[in-house]
């Protein structure tokens, strides 16, 4: 083989083999010989198939033949260098080829090369790169499960989850992301798609929504998010089924053992910490400031703003950070706050998650929990839970029932629940003017001339023309250019068109061209529909005025009618309080005024000069230059002697002759003209004023306390406060002293049945209630309430001037000290409320 005689050098070794079976010499050599690329028979896998045979026939041959073997230079490691490099030629063969198949086949024949390694991931590489031209799941999948070994699995697996993803999600519905998680538990993406589901399934900010998301998902990273919103939409469940849901809910235990009560500053250390009203520590000093809302206590939040070495934060009843490094908070609403951060505010749910990364100017919440947000001067619409309704882009957003009303340069669109939650808020039409809502289910709109009404499912009940739409209480009605026309309960038209319509609370008038109409609204049996008639007028509920020809008639209700003649005049009286309702006819004859009411009755009949209803039952008639009063029942009530007589709160205002009286209309108590102003009540009594001072009378005009005070204040059903210059006293209605010397006297409020009142005496302030005296000795610089007037808590100061101390006392409204502390004056300053 040395000299190229290749031929010869096969018919040498296959003679050697012919003579001896086994033969791993002449086996060697014909690998040798097959592996030369210069011989024409040139046989990578003849040459390995050879030099295997050679080692198996080495692994048996005899001791001699070995030993022959030896000596011509052949020992085992020739022959395994041999087989690798037939291997490396096999491999180069390959390589070259460059396809899954032939490194297959590779990898079939030489399973022990030493390229194998280098053969697979060459395999791998072709079918990766295959897989990625592809770029489907499905193509990923079947690399993966065709080579579980490669290197490039995770790539693969990562590749195909996040294609498996896209395409079950791709038409971006709610129900494809929950069903990608039902297929697919353990994918990658659980994060993302929880997310997507919770905002999406939350869009309505509804109890049950909330709830099938923590049933359906129990191990999910938002459960404890969905749960803690639920407790602050005001769950319709028990805190024991809130808590049953709750990851933590000894947690959730605590904070709502905490949120009604009311908490009040205390400072300790020089350090603030909070309390409730019994004086029981709910959070610990640990604080060096807190919002300055804080120090007049009647604390309310759940969120507290407190600041401990350079750190702002926002934290929780049990004193756990909300929101760090925190400049202010803005309370939209129980459930929604605005958080400032470096002069940009950022939307926060009060369970402590942020809602939305866009920064907000302002927020409001709509009427269904939704929250409308201001950014860069123009509103969006976004979900407590975070989903974008509407992007910022319009002037304002509004809500009345289930109507969403959104502005845009000037124009308004309506939209309502529904169809925002479907996300198609951009597609809004922007074409009116105004608008106009009737209760919370119809919405009258505009736009220039034209009028429209939309029913509660966004149907027009009206179209939009150039027509004026009415309602009055329970049928509308329409005015076109051709005239009015009624619309049924469908708000649908209803011939015929009338000329003209004029309705109150008790008559529909309607006109033809040639005549009116006229029918009762109350269903009354006794009134016929009416027609042919020249003229209506509609008076009141129950009266109206009717022409027909010469004849002039009053209708009632009960159909009752009453004839006028050609000079009769006739008008409407009614009460002066707003809230009064009742009313009746004048009617002015040549020689009597008649006062009529609803069913027609005559109530007075005679010759006056004004007759004007004072209250529901009592009428002010005036005859020549005096006023007097008159029932319903025709009654004089007062002579006819007054110059001027009006009413307040009970209390009708008499003056006659300079002097003042009054009765009182709840007790029939009359107090004759001999005063000098307004009588006022005072409990059972009557304040009134006599030589420049004030007493008190009793319903028989008897003096209970005489005319010698310059101001009476109210205390109880035995005493009351009196001023006589500068000093005040408590006195009993029959005019014992029981309290001397007080300096001032100031009512301040009244709680459990019982009114309270800061007294000053020559050694302080003090406190009294009108039930149990003093409650607080005249002693203290100052007593503020630190509590609400539901729920007081006193906070007394005295100052130690010789020890330069302010010493505090938090009182309860039992008059108990529940807390007590001296203060250095820096100290005191911090800690003051200064009401």
């Amino acid at each position: 083989m040395e000299k190229g005689d290749y031929e010869k050098a096969e018919k040498v070794a296959r003679k050697s083999l012919e003579k001896e079976r086994v033969n791993p010499g002449s086996r060697y050599y014909m690998s040798l010989l097959f592996l030369e690329e210069r011989y024409h028979l040139y046989q990578v896998d003849s040459a390995y198939a050879y030099i295997t045979n050679a080692l198996s026939d080495l692994a048996v041959a005899t001791e001699e033949a070995r030993e022959e073997l030896m000596e011509a230079g052949l020992d085992s490691s020739r022959f395994v260098a041999q087989r690798q490099q037939v291997e490396l030629a096999a491999f180069a063969r390959t390589e070259s080829e460059m396809s899954i198949a032939a490194f297959e086949q590779y990898l079939a024949k030489f399973p022990e090369a030493v390229k194998k390694g280098r053969a697979i991931f060459m395999r791998d590489s072709l079918a990766f790169g295959q897989a990625s031209e592809q770029d489907t799941w499905q193509a990923y999948e079947r690399f993966f499960e065709e080579y579980p070994q490669s290197t490039f699995v995770p790539d693969a697996r990562s590749r195909y989850q996040s294609l498996i993803f896209k395409d079950y999600t791709k038409d971006d519905k709610l129900g494809s992301y929950i069903k990608f998680l039902e297929d697919h538990p353990d994918t990658p993406f659980r994060k993302m798609a929880e997310e997507i589901i919770f905002e999406r399934r939350t869009i309505l900010n509804q109890w049950s929504d909330y709830s099938w998301f923590v049933k359906t998902y129990p191990a999910s990273h938002l459960r404890k998010k969905a749960v803690d919103m639920l407790y602050y939409l005001g769950a319709p469940d028990s805190l024991q089924r809130l808590t049953s849901l709750h990851p933590q809910p000894d947690s959730l235990r605590s904070i709502a053992s905490l949120q009604d009560r009311l908490l009040l500053p205390f400072l300790e250390g020089n350090k603030f910490g909070l309390m409730d009203l019994k004086g029981v520590t709910i959070i610990p000093p640990a604080y060096h400031e807190i919002s300055e809302d804080y120090i007049c206590g009647g604390i309310t939040s759940d969120w507290l703003q407190v600041r401990a070495d350079k750190t702002t934060a926002v934290v929780n009843r049990l004193g756990q950070v909300i929101v760090s490094d925190v400049e202010d908070i803005k309370e939209i609403s129980a459930a929604v706050r605005i958080v400032y951060r470096d002069g940009e505010g950022f939307l926060y749910h009060s369970s402590g998650y942020q809602i939305s990364g866009l920064t907000v100017d302002d927020a409001q919440e709509l009427s269904n929990g939704w929250i409308a947000f201001k950014h860069n001067y123009e509103w969006g619409l976004i979900t407590p839970g975070g989903y974008l309704l509407a992007k910022p882009g319009y002037t304002s957003i509004a809500s009345q029932g289930s109507f969403i009303l959104f502005e845009s340069d000037g124009l308004f669109a309506i939209s309502d629940v529904s169809e925002v939650a479907q996300g198609i808020s951009s597609g809004l039409s922007f074409v009116y003017d105004d608008y106009e809502m009737i209760g919370d289910s119809l919405v009258q709109v505009f736009r220039e001339d034209q009028e429209s009404l939309i029913g509660r499912n966004l149907e027009v009940l009206v179209p939009l023309a150039a027509h004026q739409i009415y309602f009055d209480g329970s049928f509308w009605y329409v005015k076109d250019s051709e005239g009015y026309y009624l619309l049924d309960e469908f708000h649908k038209r209803k011939a015929p068109i009338f000329a003209e319509i004029e309705v109150n609370d008790g008559w529909l008038a309607l006109r033809k061209p040639d005549a009116w109409m006229l029918l009762s609204r109350l269903g009354q049996e006794s009134v016929d529909l009416l027609t042919g008639l020249d003229s209506v007028k509609l008076l009141l509920q129950h009266a109206a005025y009717v022409q027909r020809g010469d004849q002039g008639q009053l209708l009632f209700q009960n159909g009752l009618t009453r004839t006028l003649g050609a000079g009769d005049a006739i008008r409407v009286i009614g009460s002066q309080a707003r809230e009064s309702k009742a009313s009746y006819l004048l009617l002015s004859q040549a020689k009597k005024q008649s006062v009529i009411g609803a069913s027609g009755e005559v109530i007075l009949e005679t010759q006056l000069d004004e007759v004007a209803l004072l209250t529901d039952s009592l009428f002010r008639v005036k005859k020549g230059k005096k006023i007097g009063l008159m029932n319903t029942k025709g009654k004089e009530v007062l002579p006819f002697k007054y110059e001027v007589i009006d009413e307040k709160n009970g209390l009708v205002f008499l003056l006659q002759d300079g002097k003042i009286g009054c009765l009182d209309l709840n007790n029939g108590v009359l107090l004759p003209s001999e005063y000098e102003m307004r009588i006022q009540t005072f409990g059972q009594y009557y304040e009134v004023k006599k030589g420049g001072k004030v007493g008190l009378v009793n319903g028989a005009n008897k003096w209970m306390l005489p005319a010698e005070f310059d101001q009476l204040l109210k205390w109880n059903d035995t005493t009351c406060w009196v001023r006589s210059g500068t000093i005040w006293s408590l006195r009993t209605f029959e005019n014992e002293v029981v309290l001397d010397a007080i300096r001032s006297v100031r009512p301040w409020f009244s709680v459990d049945g019982q009114s309270l009142a800061i007294v000053v005496g020559e050694d302080g302030h003090g406190l009294m209630t009108d039930t149990r005296g003093i409650l607080l000795p005249m002693q203290y610089n100052d007593i503020l309430n630190l509590g609400t007037e539901e729920a007081p808590l006193f906070f007394a100061e005295q100052h130690l001037k010789t020890a330069a101390f302010f010493v505090v006392t938090y009182f309860d409204l039992a008059g108990e000290p529940i807390r007590s502390q001296a203060f250095r004056p820096e100290e005191y300053e911090r800690i003051y409320c200064d009401q």
